[in-house]
């Protein structure tokens, strides 16, 4: 990938330029406006990357510059930077969710137990680039991702160096109405306390369903029903006119987040607050943030142990889906990072479905040479499915078998791979899981895509790296799901809810902290048609606690599977 950067341009540097700019494959527009012209590009087969292309003018050089040293899987990795006569062009991984702005826009108002932990998410990637002196400047809906592995912030197009004056960064765009702060119209100058303003207005935007600049904003934000008084005065102090009176860092925002957490956590366990207690259980979250660093060979495996709730789909009302069976699927999770190579793919057409095998029994041991030859290519997707929400977007279902009869396979990986009629790629990224004993199968389901509906979305379970090739363990916590239903979501859609209960072992990893919840959807034949994963707290024995998967627009179906997680 290269990675130019050249200034005072010359006839030999522009024609150097234009060689990589036209290196790069135009896969569709993305953004187009007097600031900047945003594209998905592949190169050589790489990719899809984001490239954006800022007038020379406009650009801050030094803010990508410095962007590159920042360690925050949350934010935009560069891939390379070069010069055109009149633009600064910028290339930078892309990112496969939705974003912030279509997600509110498709479901409404968030759960304030959801709204503040991607608040928190937010501010992660907020206070790395606060560390390395850069202020974002535009953080709107818009401008985050809702990944299958958390939020992610982009779009640095306006962002500045800490301490620019005002006539440097004067011909600048002064960012979004509603969420820009008011020092960006020339009240004051702009800093770190700029975006703690922004992040406070996208709190409040995800608790009311409404942008800050609709004037039922602000009686949205007054409702109790929709908005906790606790979390309200987390937006009305983050988002105060005098950035003296607001907080300070973004560690101080998500800090009073996590406060308010624990404090509704601590009520619930009191029971203080009936039904809101059933509500705040429910920590229908992201999933947990990227591990910044990879682990290493010594890490413990996780366990799993599996089986499926299948109830048959009574109504397309929401109305209680009966249970017909209890399934469990345990599977815990140190980290998010990327494997490599390829053991076994399938690839479908949506709602399409790949044939089902028997899994292999399981047994113990230690790992060893054989072992780790034995489960190199031992990850099989048993099968797969998906369809397009009106957006554009996929949502995925699939299963996963480890075929070693000896070895448990950390961190298995699924490469998700769309392709449009002719073949071309729109869309590539990987799904990690945790961790499949020998013998075991494990179901996951997500969104992923960019908007453009593919043909074809191929599914590839990747060969282990040698460290994640580790003894299998015992003793996993189980779980069991009940009154599983499908449920309207007030917008013509649907989520699926239900009671998550722990059966029996124990929470013994201190990064386990909760537990997920996918639900697998199929069609008469079988074959499915659709996944989604949502989260919770951790379960104890003899106290069910409430769940919620949320659903959006989901296609039509015959059979509801749900599948518990360690998370």
């Amino acid at each position: 990938m290269p990675r130019t950067r050249i200034v005072g341009l010359n006839e030999e540097q522009v024609i150097h330029a234009m060689g990589i700019d036209d290196a790069y494959h135009v896969e569709r527009v993305l953004a187009e406006g007097p600031s900047s012209i945003t594209e998905l590009v592949t190169i050589d087969g790489a990719g899809p990357f984001v490239r954006k292309k800022i007038p020379s003018e406009l650009a801050n050089r030094g803010v990508w510059a410095t962007l590159a040293d920042c360690t925050c899987p949350r934010l935009p990795r560069v891939a390379a930077t070069y010069e055109m006569p009149d633009r600064f062009v910028a290339v930078y991984d892309f990112i496969p969710g939705d974003t912030l702005e279509h997600a509110v826009a498709t479901r409404g108002a968030l759960g304030a137990d959801q709204a503040a932990r991607i608040a928190q998410e937010i501010c992660e990637a907020v206070a790395d680039l606060h560390t390395h002196g850069i202020v974002h400047g535009d953080l709107t809906p818009a401008n985050i991702i809702v990944a299958a592995d958390g939020v992610h912030v982009i779009d640095l197009g306006l962002a500045r160096i800490r301490g620019q004056e005002a006539s440097q960064t004067s011909k600048k765009p002064l960012g979004t109405w509603g969420f820009a702060s008011p020092e960006q119209y020339g009240f004051a100058q702009v800093d770190e306390r700029s975006d703690t303003y922004a992040v406070a207005r996208l709190l409040g935007y995800m608790l009311t369903g409404v942008r800050p600049s609709e004037d039922a904003y602000e009686t949205a934000l007054a409702d109790e029903r929709l908005v906790p008084a606790a979390l309200r005065g987390v937006v009305e102090r983050g988002s105060a006119f005098e950035p003296s009176a607001r907080y300070q860092s973004a560690v101080e925002v998500a800090q009073a987040t996590a406060e308010v957490l624990a404090g509704s956590d601590a009520q619930d366990e009191r029971g203080a607050r009936g039904a809101q207690a059933a509500h705040a259980a429910q920590r229908v979250a992201m999933p947990k943030a990227v591990a910044a660093a990879q682990p290493t060979a010594a890490a413990v495996a996780p366990q799993v142990r599996h089986a499926s709730t299948s109830t048959p789909k009574k109504s397309r009302r929401g109305i209680v889906i009966g249970i017909a069976a209890v399934a469990v699927v345990v599977v815990a999770a140190i980290g998010v990072f990327l494997a490599s190579g390829g053991a076994s793919s399938s690839s479908t057409a949506p709602g399409q479905t790949t044939p089902t095998s028997s899994a292999s029994s399981a047994t113990g041991g230690s790992t060893s040479t054989a072992n780790a030859k034995d489960a190199a290519d031992a990850l099989e997707i048993i099968e797969s499915g998906w369809s397009v929400d009106p957006g554009g977007y996929i949502y995925y279902g699939f299963g996963i078998r480890n075929n070693s009869t000896s070895a448990a396979i950390d961190f298995p990986t699924v490469g998700i791979t769309g392709r449009d009629e002719s073949g071309r790629i729109l869309f590539s990224n990987d799904q990690v899981i945790s961790c499949i004993e020998p013998g075991q199968t494990l179901y996951f389901g997500s969104v992923t895509g960019n908007g453009t509906a593919p043909t074809t979305v191929e599914f590839t379970a990747k060969s282990p790296d040698d460290y994640a090739i580790v003894t299998p363990s015992s003793n996993s916590p189980t779980f069991r799901i009940s009154n599983l239903a499908e449920v309207s979501n007030g917008l013509g859609g649907s989520s699926f809810t239900g009671e998550l209960e722990l059966v029996s072992g124990a929470y013994s990893k201190a990064w386990a902290s909760g537990a997920a919840v996918t639900v697998i959807l199929r069609d008469e034949s079988g074959a499915i048609v659709y996944g989604n994963t949502g989260f919770t707290d951790q379960p104890t024995q003899g106290a069910p606690i409430p769940f919620e998967v949320l659903g959006g627009t989901v296609p039509e179906h015959a059979t509801i599977e749900a599948y518990a997680q360690v998370w």
